[in-house]
């Protein structure tokens, strides 16, 4: 066997170990909190029902046509999704619920109203003879630690016309902006604060 062959097979068996000691933990976590193994397999059977149920919702929300064609493709679509949710949360040992609640709801709206006026701000730009933009990548130190919190605030940026978040660190994004306001905006803090009181 060669070293090359000896280094492969060595990653590969420390990956295998790392996330078995991941998935041993999760469950470790789940037993104390008083869970058995079925009801923790019940509880993930019904968050991924759930999200199903959910996804082809939504689908039908945007889509608007319920011809049978349109409604199997819809289904097949919410199905993929959902299975390769499932296989990723093995993989990493790492499923993640978002409880809907008050401050999540309260921050969505809030998020909307940001798209509307941001776009607004853009669009007025765009059509002034001037030009009033200065693009330019920026670092943007955040505060949010966990995962979650880091993907919502990051994406959120994203949604937001004018911001875009490019890389994502451990402790700061890499943020594209078309404007100094639009990144002043982001370093007051409001968009990350609100994320930081939903929870989550």
């Amino acid at each position: 066997m060669s070293g090359t062959q000896v280094i492969q097979l060595r990653s590969s068996l420390t990956t295998s170990i790392t996330l078995t000691h991941q998935k041993l933990l999760y469950f470790q976590n789940s037993l104390s909190l008083g869970r058995s193994l079925p009801d923790i397999e019940l509880v993930n059977q019904v968050h991924y029902l759930f999200l199903l149920i959910s996804l082809y919702a939504f689908w039908l929300l945007l889509s608007g046509y319920f011809l049978p064609l349109l409604l199997s493709l819809g289904g097949v679509s919410a199905l993929i999704l959902v299975w390769l949710l499932r296989r990723m949360d093995k993989v990493d040992a790492e499923p993640i619920a978002i409880r809907i609640c008050f401050k999540l709801m309260h921050y969505i709206g809030w998020l909307l109203g940001q798209v509307v006026i941001s776009n607004i701000d853009v669009a007025r730009r765009i059509w002034d003879p001037k030009l009033p933009i200065q693009p330019c990548w920026e670092k943007l130190d955040i505060k949010v630690s966990s995962h979650l919190e880091k993907t919502i605030y990051a994406n959120s940026i994203t949604l937001t016309p004018g911001t875009l978040t490019t890389d994502v660190k451990e402790g700061h994004f890499l943020i594209h902006n078309l404007t100094p306001e639009g990144m002043q905006s982001l370093r007051e803090g409001e968009m990350q604060r609100r994320i930081m009181d939903i929870g989550l």
